[in-house]
C-alpha cells in the first residue's frame, strides 16, 4: 500500500492533501512523536492510535488543520520502517490495528 492509497471512507480529500504538501519536516517528526507514543506491544486499533496522538495535538493546539488521515499515514510509514507492525484492512484505519514490534 502507498502512503495515498486510502479509499473508501478514509479517502484523502485535495484540501488535505495540500495541507499535508505544506508541513515542515520538524512538524512531521512532531507528529511522528505523538503517533510512536500512543502505541504499545499489545495491538491496538489503528483509528485509536490516531485519535489519541491528535489528542496530544488538540492539548497544546499545534497542528489542529492536520487531517487524521495523515496521522494514519505515519502508523503506515512506521510499519513500513519495521517500527510497528499492521494487521487488517490497511486501506480503513477503523478495521486495522498496530503495535509496537517486539
Amino acid at each position: 500500500m502507498g502512503e495515498h492509497d486510502f479509499e473508501g471512507p478514509d479517502a484523502m480529500s485535495a484540501e488535505d492533501e495540500k495541507i499535508i504538501k505544506a508541513l515542515t519536516e520538524a512538524e512531521v517528526v512532531t507528529i511522528d512523536k505523538w503517533v510512536l507514543s500512543s502505541v504499545d506491544v499489545k495491538w491496538k486499533k489503528v483509528a485509536k492510535i490516531v485519535a489519541q496522538a491528535i489528542e496530544m495535538s488538540d492539548e497544546i493546539g499545534l497542528l489542529l488543520e492536520v487531517p487524521d488521515l495523515f496521522f494514519a499515514m505515519r502508523v503506515h510509514h512506521h510499519c513500513k520502517a519495521g517500527i510497528l507492525e499492521i494487521r487488517g484492512d490497511t486501506n480503513r484505519m477503523r478495521f486495522c490495528e498496530a503495535r509496537r514490534v517486539a
